[in-house]
């Protein structure tokens, strides 16, 4: 098949690319040191992705670590070009997410903020994020990648307190809940904001916070990690929670 990116036309045989990722929205090729996103035909027929116009939009924005749509990608259909996906920076060299538990808080609040930054002006533009929680990608630096399952909001502040609450579940859920979990070959816990609540502050509120200021706030000579703080503040909670 054809296939024109940046103008330029590409024969392109899908099946012949290494896939490096596949979901409900799509599949995701490497392609000449890219990642090709090709959605699926139904969820383009049925408008379950953003607009052509949107993803135009999307590629122009200025961000760190949100790994974001690049070129559109456009199939050659009846002697016409049909947009069908787009390009993404292609990342290397994985890591394991538990690499980031034993550095120094002070040494990963960077990380986090940088994250942090991305969100504010995602929310600038109005765009509300969704399937967050699994999309990270971390090779000493911390990424989200394929994140083109958005919708545009109406206004900005509705906006950015659904994007920071995406975000602080991602943290606390990875960072916190789910490791400790698995540290004590427990069950997953299921995902509640609320338990922050039990551990921490009867005042914390979790849909304003701000992760970074968060972690940065419980260091001290005891607790110099997220390791630290999976022990200290979580671990002797989450059995009886699980009960």
């Amino acid at each position: 098949m054809k296939y024109k990116i940046d103008d330029k036309v590409y024969k392109i045989n899908l099946e012949e690319l290494k896939n490096i990722g596949s979901g409900t929205e799509g599949n995701i090729y490497e392609f000449n040191g890219v990642a090709l996103k090709i959605f699926n035909s139904t969820r383009l027929r049925y408008g379950y992705t953003l607009s052509e116009n949107k993803f135009k939009t999307m590629s122009k924005i200025p961000l760190d670590r949100f790994i974001m749509p690049d070129n559109l990608i456009y199939e050659k259909k009846n002697n016409s070009y049909k947009f069908v996906g787009h390009t993404m920076r292609l990342l290397k060299n994985n890591l394991p997410i538990n690499n980031f538990y034993s550095k120094d808080i002070r040494n990963i609040i960077n990380e986090i903020k940088l994250l942090e930054s991305d969100i504010d002006v995602l929310s600038d533009y109005k765009f509300k994020m969704y399937d967050f929680l699994h999309n990270f990608y971390y090779n000493g630096k911390l990424y989200m990648i394929d994140t083109s399952y958005y919708m545009e909001g109406l206004d900005i502040e509705s906006v950015s307190i659904h994007n920071k609450k995406s975000l602080n579940d991602f943290f606390i859920y990875n960072l916190l809940l789910k490791p400790t979990s698995n540290s004590l070959n427990l069950p997953n816990v299921p995902f509640d904001n609320n338990i922050l609540l039990n551990f921490f502050d009867s005042n914390l509120d979790t849909t304003n916070l701000i992760f970074s200021d968060f972690i940065l706030n419980l260091y001290s000579n005891n607790t110099k990690t997220i390791a630290d703080i999976q022990k200290k503040y979580i671990k002797k909670y989450i059995k009886s929670f699980i009960k």
